[in-house]
């Protein structure tokens, strides 16, 4: 038992300092903290539903936070931190550690600056622009327009946010930099600290402080400070330290401006478009914005599990193959990681658009006493089913963005972006405009026909399921445009081998997805049903967690089983993914 012990504590400790090169291997290791991390950021929303469900406070403090998380996503935490990495690891490899080191603070320094300079704008004349938004972009109905007092404390909260999303950034940065050395899992707890900070804020800060949206804010700033305080440790054992230069002498700096400069502009057309939609949404009645981001959230649990890890896996390789011109090697490799990314989402795509309403009263009216309603319930579920349809295409659409800046080619992802930011604006609108016209929460009531329904707001709640739908239609787009843009102008694809393996998946989808939708109807009536009279009984949280796990079970084991038979090679990701977390305790699968 004693040997088991210090075996146990060796992986653990290799898990956290070793280098990682392999990518399956890093994929599967990475999916259990992004689980985590997906695990306590519903956890952060259950409590948040719970003791606010839809009503102001969260609303203001959802509004106070989109520019400041637009901005850092911007320029520190989403765009420049992704970009670095392959210009790091070319420094790296050639030119040893100390140039690497110094390029790295140039680089850093560099994205603060201009982070500083926007926070400082911000704060300056915040007072100004948030009016501005109000008037001209989220343009609520009068009854729903917030009060003096509201937007006031909406600017407060909004200029404070500014400190935690920098700290957010510079952990951010520090992520990237263990990431170059092959260091991935300790980058990937980060998150999940971050998610604990806001935990504190909701759990603990927010009945002390009487329901008030500041309590939210306070506990981003202490997520932000985990973010950074946890990976520390491994930044010192590699010797990863800060110096407050910009070197304008190197020419990999000025490479990096002109490169970078698409690459921000690209990323800030995708944040825009993200805040563009929240706004809309806040705009379509006082819980829209709400039931936007909690429906979001839940299905944003797919790319962030089978999306993200490959993305982050695989980049470091796809550099190295694409500087030594292994073009053979990339298309292996694409093929296979977005064959492996549909292979593990399909199922739960399937139980995101059957089992959506129990799913969504699990998740957010878990807990007694919650303030998160029966409608509540329903409008999530409603907005949920339509990210749903672009979930897997989200998940891919991340890998295949980060091909080009391997790549190191920023035009082509500008140019979408672009294009992308425009239409999901012109979607968002004419959607949430036809859907406002119906009056019960059914897809088949849809009058797709209609021209006046297309141009003309109603004011009925489901219009903001057409924001949601809105996102969808342009993800899906946007895989196909990449992918034949990557076979285009980076590495020829694959398309046979691609399309044949895709193509074996559809039986076994079609299989579970006719499975669980006929169990599912067979036990609908116990799925909290939103006409229910007062004293209903028969949807309880015991049940209902039994009947949706049976139902999601029995359907997985369907698609697994249809899969071997027909031979998808990506089965044996289960067996690639299940070992790394059994033999941390000494076992492993044969």
């Amino acid at each position: 038992m004693t040997e088991r012990v210090r075996q146990t504590i060796k992986n653990l400790t290799d898990l956290l300092s070793k280098e990682q090169t392999e990518i399956l291997k890093i994929a599967s290791l990475l999916m259990i903290p992004s689980l985590l991390t997906k695990i306590t950021g519903q956890v952060y929303y259950v409590l948040t539903a719970t003791q606010l469900g839809t009503q102001q406070p969260l609303r203001d403090f959802q509004l106070a936070n989109t520019l400041p998380e637009m901005l850092a996503n911007i320029l520190l935490t989403g765009a420049i931190s992704t970009l670095v990495i392959p210009f790091l690891i070319e420094r790296k490899e050639k030119d040893g550690t100390e140039k690497f080191l110094r390029l790295y603070n140039s680089f850093m320094n560099l994205a603060f600056m201009m982070f500083i300079i926007m926070g400082i704008v911000l704060i300056l004349f915040g007072d100004s622009i948030f009016p501005w938004v109000l008037q001209n972009v989220i343009r609520p109905a009068a009854s729903e327009y917030p009060s003096p007092d509201s937007i006031a404390n909406i600017v407060n909260m909004m200029k404070f946010l500014m400190l935690p999303e920098l700290i957010l950034g510079i952990s951010v940065f520090v992520s990237s930099g263990l990431n170059v050395y092959n260091r991935f899992f300790v980058p990937q707890l980060a998150p999940l600290f971050y998610n604990l900070g806001r935990i504190f804020g909701v759990f603990i800060l927010l009945p002390l402080l009487d329901k008030s949206p500041w309590a939210l804010v306070y506990g981003v700033l202490i997520g932000a400070v985990l973010h950074l305080v946890i990976q520390l440790p491994l930044v010192r054992m590699l010797g990863l330290h800060y110096e407050p230069i910009i070197d304008f002498h190197d020419r990999q700096v000025w490479v990096f401006i002109r490169t970078s400069a698409p690459r921000v502009l690209a990323y800030a057309a995708d944040t825009i478009s993200f805040a563009l939609s929240q706004f809309i949404a806040s705009g379509l009645g006082q819980a829209a914005i709400s039931v936007f981001i909690y429906a979001n959230a839940i299905a944003l649990v797919i790319p962030a599990i089978f999306g993200y890890p490959f993305s982050v896996a695989s980049f470091p390789t796809l550099s190295t193959m694409y500087t030594r011109k292994d073009f053979a090697g990339m298309n292996q490799i694409i093929v296979q990681t977005i064959n492996q990314i549909f292979f593990l989402s399909i199922p739960f795509v399937l139980g995101l658009i059957i089992l959506r309403l129990p799913i969504v009263r699990l998740v957010y009216g878990l807990l007694p006493n919650t303030e998160f309603r029966r409608d509540d319930t329903a409008m999530v579920a409603w907005t949920m089913l339509f990210f749903a349809f672009g979930v897997i295409f989200t998940a891919c659409q991340w890998y295949m963005y980060r091909i080009f800046y391997v790549a190191k080619n920023t035009f082509i992802p500008l140019l979408i972006a672009f294009m992308s930011l425009v239409v999901t604006y012109v979607l968002s609108l004419l959607f949430s405009n036809l859907f406002s016209h119906l009056d019960t929460l059914q897809f088949s009531s849809i009058d797709w026909f209609n021209l006046q329904s297309w141009l003309v707001r109603g004011d009925g709640a489901a219009a903001v399921g057409g924001v949601a739908f809105a996102i969808s239609v342009v993800s899906i787009y946007e895989f196909f445009l990449l992918l034949w843009l990557i076979h285009k102008f980076i590495v020829r694809i694959d398309f046979r081998h691609l399309l044949g393996e895709l193509g074996r998946k559809l039986i076994p989808t079609a299989a579970a997805g006719a499975l669980m939708y006929f169990m599912f109807k067979t036990w609908d009536v116990l799925a909290f049903p939103i006409d229910a009279q007062p004293g209903f009984t028969g949807s309880t949280t015991l049940n209902l967690f039994v009947l949706t796990t049976i139902t999601t079970f029995t359907s997985f084991m369907v698609y697994y089983l249809l899969c071997f038979l027909f031979q998808v090679e990506d089965l044996r990701i289960l067996r690639r993914f299940l070992n790394p977390i059994f033999r941390l305790g000494g076992f492993s699968i044969k």
